[in-house]
């Protein structure tokens, strides 16, 4: 019973120690420490040191007192750094020197933060860094050893690769220039032949123009026996008409306006006793190739066409059609020919203008095939002939006046056509 009572005042003493202690601790706070109520340690002169403090967080206070301490030891390190790195070669000095912010980076590196404390109350922390001097010195130059040993071997690689690179250079160089001389042999070699090619060419004309010098120069004509090519009058008018044989009847009748780059005009054509067809256009020569020898013209132009008319007092809007139309023309003058084509909506046609005998008639005498392709059956002839082989024979009594042809058209018809331009 005794030693259960000694227990118990054992137990109560203790429990009161606890309580006078907490309340100890919680009414009063731990006294600041030396370098927190002076902002400074008790022997400078022999540390290199940095406090900082905040007012926000713990992480701030730390930063401010490295800010600190950098400052601190700015004069040191400088002093530091020149003596360490007169040890080190000239390249090793430069490229430490260009990168200014590496020496800032050195200052800090190994360095913690010594102490922290808080001032509950004012709910301020503080922050400090403290090394002694030989300490400071000895992790400095530790670092800076690493840093410079670090920049040694890169400016081995960057040696190796700025070699390399010169190396690589010379070989592309080369290469280039080996590339320039193939290229420069070869646009000799293409030079030459295009020499020799336009040397030939150059032949190859004058000889044209000296054995077909007066065909060249001749006007070529203005269509094949009936339809247009791209040539146009160098006059204004021209009237054309032809008579059809067996039996005698007016066979078609035609009338071409000529101004600049266009031409217009307007003509009929019967069938037996009644007009089968009647046409009109306008035309443009978009390319007029006035080439010294191989003469050359395209050009475009609108039809307006009408079929099976029985006369001029009645048309059918039925039978009247529009269309596009293409007509060309190129001279040969080895051959004493020109040829042409033609094309709309209604037909393909083909001309060939032959000139045989040409130095003795001076290109009077012309034989001239016309074939045609007819695709649309309502232009076709009243035997529907998709096909038509149309061969004259035009003699041009005054070149730049008035010309006679005789022809076999429409596998059916001969006809007399005659021609006048003024």
């Amino acid at each position: 019973m005794l030693k259960k009572c000694f227990y118990a005042k054992n137990l109560l003493a203790s429990l009161f120690m606890v309580l006078f202690t907490t309340q100890l601790v919680f009414s009063q706070p731990a006294e600041k420490p030396y370098w927190v109520k002076n902002l400074n340690i008790k022997n400078p002169d022999s540390h290199y040191f940095g406090i900082g403090q905040s007012n926000k967080s713990q992480e701030e206070a730390d930063d401010r007192a490295r800010v600190a301490f950098a400052k601190n030891v700015s004069v040191s390190v400088e002093s530091m750094t020149k003596s360490f790195l007169a040890e080190s070669d000239q390249e090793i000095r430069d490229e430490f020197e260009e990168q200014s912010k590496v020496t800032a980076d050195i200052k800090l590196r190994g360095i913690s933060i010594s102490k922290r404390w808080q001032d509950k109350n004012n709910n301020i922390f503080y922050s400090l860094i403290q090394y002694t001097k030989d300490e400071y010195r000895k992790i400095y130059q530790s670092e800076l050893k690493a840093e410079l040993d670090q920049l040694k071997q890169k400016n081995i690689s960057k040696e190796k690769k700025r070699r390399e690179k010169i190396r690589h250079d010379a070989e592309m160089a080369k290469l280039k220039a080996a590339q320039k001389e193939k290229e420069l042999q070869l646009q000799r070699e293409r030079d030459l032949l295009e020499q020799k090619e336009r040397r030939a060419t150059r032949e190859h004309e004058q000889h044209l123009l000296a054995t077909r010098g007066d065909f060249i120069r001749m006007p070529a004509p203005l269509k094949m026996l009936d339809l247009r090519n791209a040539e146009l009058a160098a006059k204004t008018h021209e009237i054309s008409f032809s008579a059809v044989l067996g039996p005698f009847d007016l066979g078609r009748a035609a009338y071409t306006f000529y101004w600049k780059y266009f031409s217009a005009g307007f003509n009929v054509a019967k069938n037996i006793k009644t007009f089968a067809l009647q046409e009109s256009f306008l035309k443009i020569r978009v390319l007029s190739g006035e080439k010294r020898i191989y003469h050359t013209s395209l050009a475009l132009g609108v039809n307006q066409l009408a079929h099976h008319i029985a006369n001029f007092e009645h048309f059918d809007k039925d039978h009247i059609d529009y269309s596009l139309f293409l007509a060309g023309n190129v001279s040969l003058p080895q051959l004493y020919l020109h040829s042409s084509i033609f094309v709309d909506r209604r037909k393909l046609a083909l001309g060939f203008n032959y000139y045989p005998l040409f130095n003795q008639f001076k290109g009077k005498l012309e034989v001239i095939l016309q074939s045609e392709l007819i695709y649309d059956p309502d232009y076709r002839t009243r035997f529907d002939d998709q096909f038509l082989f149309q061969p004259g024979l035009r003699f041009a009594v005054d070149p730049d006046f008035f010309s006679i042809m005789v022809s076999y058209e429409r596998n059916e018809f001969v006809t007399f056509t005659f021609d006048l331009v003024f």
